[in-house]
């Protein structure tokens, strides 16, 4: 398996980490780069299946805790004034409904694997491209009731940042990121408890066994403390590739049927997380995060692009809202994004269209007439250029067929899919493979004695002399 880089802009300086490790900007890419590297691209079919199916459980799982979190009597579907929403294969225009849409309530799996993904991704670029090898510190405040949640989620973000101004100030190391993470169980009463710890990543500068035993001891000494009264920091190296352990679910809804939650249960501790944060950049992350979102521009998002060297990491700009839109005055089939090429309708990369409130007109007619045709057939010529041989070509449209192509070339269908197949090349390879037929017929008219090895017995080699092969294909 090839490693995924990051190209860093070796040019740009973004400061310093207080460890002295200077800050370098992803290189950034423009959206035809991407749409001309990436649409089209194929990922393993097993792989793709196995996706697919891991997003419909999560799926599954985000709606029953929804529905419970309804039935308890708190919102957690969005209240769209549009109407539902439509996803659309940017090359064959294939509609996918997707029904209802979830607020951000951050106990949901959807809207938590979206925050957790994108953190992972920066975090990862952040460390692979300054080669930061850092330490996981664990900082926790043992088990609370529900009612408690919100106050002790908050009691440890506050001690977590003043742990990593205490480090920077005496100790000279960079606490550069901080998560909350929560565990539950039922006790003995049957009652709800909840652990509540954070994974907290740190650099520093190398220190002799000694003294980083003292380092050690100084940031337990610092920490919160537990219900023992005691605090606790426990140490350990995480490599970037393993980011996906630690920056994980937040809440995980727990398999165990005795863990099951309750309505009511659901929904205090949607409550008491409301508009809180599960992650925190801080010190030289927090500074070099700063430039995927500059002031007054739409955040930069990081892509993978695969190049000579393998797939890299870039930073693609952003699209401020109503720059490829539509008026907005449109009531029906409102375009409102465009998605990035990913392998959602197939094991093949292609763009995506959102739609609002989608009526029944044919989708390539709407698109055309809000200005999106250009767009629609670079796509698909990129599709085109990589998946197909020049000779046939799938068609999407026959009305945008001309006279010429409708004379030089034959419709035919095959699984469900038209394609376009040049008759003059037709033509032409079947002339071909006449030819070689007939060559090759010519040469098994005379037969060739051949030696063929079928077996090695030591150094002495046996051969079945008397098989016929064209001289071409003769063994030695």
């Amino acid at each position: 398996m090839v490693a995924l880089g990051v190209a860093l802009d070796t040019s740009s300086n973004l400061g310093r980490t207080v460890t002295g490790r200077v800050l370098r900007p992803v290189l950034r890419v423009d959206r035809d780069r991407v749409d001309l590297t990436t649409i089209g691209r194929e990922m393993d079919l097993g792989a793709w299946l196995k996706n697919k199916k891991r997003a419909q459980r999560l799926h599954a799982e985000t709606v029953r805790i929804a529905d419970a979190l309804e039935r308890a009597g708190y919102e957690a579907y969005r209240k769209n004034q549009a109407g539902d929403f439509t996803r659309a294969c940017g090359v064959t225009l294939a509609e996918e409904a997707l029904g209802r849409s979830f607020r951000h309530i951050k106990i949901l799996p959807s809207v938590q694997v979206a925050d957790t993904v994108a953190y992972r991704r920066e975090l990862f670029a952040f460390m692979a491209g300054h080669n930061l090898k850092a330490q996981m510190v664990v900082f926790g405040q043992g088990w609370c009731r529900p009612e408690e949640l919100r106050q002790r989620i908050c009691a440890l973000s506050r001690a977590v940042s003043k742990i990593a101004s205490k480090l920077r100030k005496v100790w000279g190391a960079d606490l550069f990121f901080r998560n909350i993470e929560m565990t539950y169980h039922r006790n003995s009463d049957g009652e709800l408890m909840i652990h509540v710890h954070s994974h907290g990543f740190l650099d520093h500068p190398f220190y002799p066994e000694d003294v980083y035993d003292k380092f050690r001891r100084f940031i337990a000494s610092i920490s919160p403390k537990s219900v023992n009264g005691k605090g606790y920091a426990n140490l350990s190296y995480i490599n970037k590739d393993k980011l996906h352990e630690v920056v994980k679910y937040p809440f995980k809804p727990q398999k165990s049927k005795d863990r099951f939650l309750t309505d009511d249960e659901w929904r205090l501790i949607a409550q008491q997380t409301e508009r809180l944060k599960f992650f925190a950049p801080l010190g030289g992350f927090k500074t070099w995060r700063a430039d995927l979102r500059p002031a007054g521009e739409p955040q930069r998002k990081l892509v993978v692009i695969d190049g000579s060297d393998g797939p890299v990491l870039y930073a693609k700009p952003g699209v401020k809202s109503g720059k490829r839109e539509p008026s907005a005055s449109v009531s029906r089939d409102l375009v409102i994004n465009l998605l990035r090429p990913s392998p959602r309708f197939g094991p093949r990369a292609t763009p995506a269209i959102m739609i609002s409130n989608r009526s029944g007109e044919p989708l390539d007619q709407v698109l055309r007439r809000a200005g999106y045709g250009p767009l629609i057939d670079g796509w698909r010529a990129i599709y085109n250029a990589r998946v197909y041989p020049p000779d046939r070509l799938p068609v999407f449209d026959p009305r945008s067929l001309t006279e010429a192509v409708q004379r030089g070339w034959r419709m035919e269908t095959e699984a469900g899919q038209t394609f376009a197949v040049c008759e003059a090349t037709e033509r032409f390879e079947a002339g071909k493979a006449a030819a070689q037929a007939a060559r090759a017929a010519r040469v098994m008219q005379h037969n060739t004695t051949a030696t063929v090895p079928v077996a090695v017995v030591g150094r002495a080699r046996r051969s079945v002399p008397g098989a016929v092969f064209p001289p071409s294909q003769a063994c030695p």
